[in-house]
């Protein structure tokens, strides 16, 4: 959480890659195929600062839906005991985000 507020300008930093991350999973989904350097071209100066977004956070981040590690919008297969489990409607990724907010 921590880590990742110090690499970004601010909220709408994050809120743009987390946009640009949603777009990219639908693409795989949807079989379309997209290199690691094509998704940081689109994703060129889309932080706050009107910068990149760092080359380490974009990766994890690819390399994760790339491979399939990373689920979003899925709920996970039921384990066992035949129930089915229904839909979610929000991402299975979960984690904290740390981000201070000085107003305008």
């Amino acid at each position: 959480g921590m880590q990742l507020y110090r690499t970004l300008g601010g909220p709408e930093g994050l809120h743009r890659l987390m946009f640009s991350t949603l777009m990219l999973h639908q693409w795989f989904q949807s079989g379309h195929q997209l290199t690691l350097n094509e998704w940081m071209q689109l994703n060129t100066s889309i932080d706050d600062r009107g910068s990149d977004i760092p080359v380490q956070v974009q990766t994890c981040i690819y390399t994760a839906l790339a491979e399939g590690s990373m689920a979003l919008g899925r709920a996970p297969p039921p384990s066992g005991g035949g129930r089915k489990m229904r839909p979610r409607n929000a991402p299975t990724l979960e984690g904290w985000v740390g981000l201070r907010y000085r107003g305008r």
